[in-house]
């Protein structure tokens, strides 16, 4: 059996890495490897068989129509790259990747069962919290998609609004959380398998060191995980409105309260280094890009911020994560996660300043957090 592994950014590659080494074995394995986000590692480069696909799909210079013909260009090329090594490859071949509504992994799970079923198996692994969104984002241009994707070969699968998890050519879901994703099975000839302990201490050193060499350890309260809201192109201004209004509020709060990094999303953008004091400290260079479930234990195990970050699904702690997504308007935060979502991981959707304010000042008086 042969796994090709198609990984996009550091979290999919450090899965992709957990698995090789402890089920797949590396000379079974080959990783394919998007640069959308993050540039492949020398170090990972030379441990494992990689192919490097060279992308610029989520470059800020394209956005609109200009992105979407490049998406279809990256899907393209990543198709010839995968379809080149199972064409040589006499044995069974199990194919492993990490969504499959969007345009890439669609078209590469279609083109993979229809041309390649009598010796593939098609699999994927939990990325982050979309696996248990109940509803897809809002798809824009589809008129303009319905025209486009079939004569450029892009799958038509992605303009079905499907949630993560539901294509029909999926053999097997791994995921931190089996008995939620269960929810969405629908008795579907689905396998489901519960997802190893990926950010182990082993792994992240050695991620670590791959990218940035040694890291220093120092105390935090609180971490800050910020996500890039321009990708709610339609809603853009009225986030940014929101941005500019809360967040000083917001790291007046936590900064009398304690100290906080602010570790950003690899694709954002907003100006976070205005809000920088004596107690708000922002994660810069290299070390930004590297998954914060490998760095939690290097800045103390601080308390989860975020809109809706995956972090909060991927890390155990007794520390409650905080989603500020309602309170900042994220689109469609009302529907994305049921009610045992965040019962199952510890996480507490905050919708005011007031309610926010009162949940740090709780954590505090609990004990759960040090100041």
């Amino acid at each position: 059996m042969k796994y090709i592994i198609l990984a996009y950014n550091y979290l999919t590659l450090i899965r992709a890495i957990k698995y090789i080494d402890c089920k797949w074995g590396r000379n079974n394995s080959t990783i394919i490897y998007l640069n959308l986000v993050s540039e492949l590692p020398l170090k990972i480069s030379e441990d494992y068989i990689v192919k490097r696909i060279s992308c610029d799909s989520l470059s800020i210079r394209k956005r609109g129509i200009l992105l979407l013909f490049q998406n279809c260009f990256d899907t393209k090329r990543t198709w010839k790259q995968i379809k080149d090594i199972i064409d040589v490859t006499e044995s069974e071949i199990i194919l492993v990747l990490f969504k499959d509504n969007e345009i890439l992994e669609s078209t590469i799970i279609e083109n993979s069962y229809k041309k390649y079923n009598n010796k593939i198996h098609i699999w994927m692994m939990e990325e982050g919290s979309g696996i248990y969104a109940l509803e897809a984002p809002t798809i824009r241009y589809s008129a303009l998609k319905r025209v486009i994707y079939p004569t450029l070969g892009i799958s038509r699968y992605v303009l079905k609004k499907k949630s993560q998890g539901l294509h029909p050519y999926l053999e097997k879901i791994i995921c931190t959380k089996p008995e939620l994703f269960e929810n969405k099975k629908k008795n579907r000839n689905l396998k489901i398998e519960q997802m190893e302990d990926i950010f182990t201490q082993d792994i992240n050193k050695y991620f670590i060191q791959a990218v940035i060499g040694k890291k220093s350890k120092k105390q935090y309260t609180f971490v800050f995980l910020t996500q890039p809201f321009k990708d709610w192109a339609d809603d853009y201004n009225e986030l940014l409105i929101k941005h500019e209004t809360l967040l000083p509020q917001i790291f007046k709060i936590l900064s009398y309260y304690g100290k906080t990094i602010i570790k950003l999303h690899p694709r954002e953008h907003y100006n976070y280094e205005q809000y920088l004091n004596q107690n708000i400290e922002l994660v810069k260079g290299e070390e930004n890009n590297i998954p914060f479930e490998c760095l939690i234990h290097f800045y103390g195990e601080p308390q989860m911020i975020s809109m809706f970050s995956s972090t909060s699904i991927n890390i155990i702690s007794d520390k409650p994560s905080i989603y500020l997504g309602k309170m900042f308007g994220i689109p469609m935060m009302d529907k994305l996660f049921t009610k045992v979502f965040y019962e199952e991981n510890n996480i507490i959707s905050c919708n005011c300043l007031n309610e926010f304010e009162t949940i740090i000042r709780q954590s505090v008086d609990k004990g759960e957090i040090n100041v």
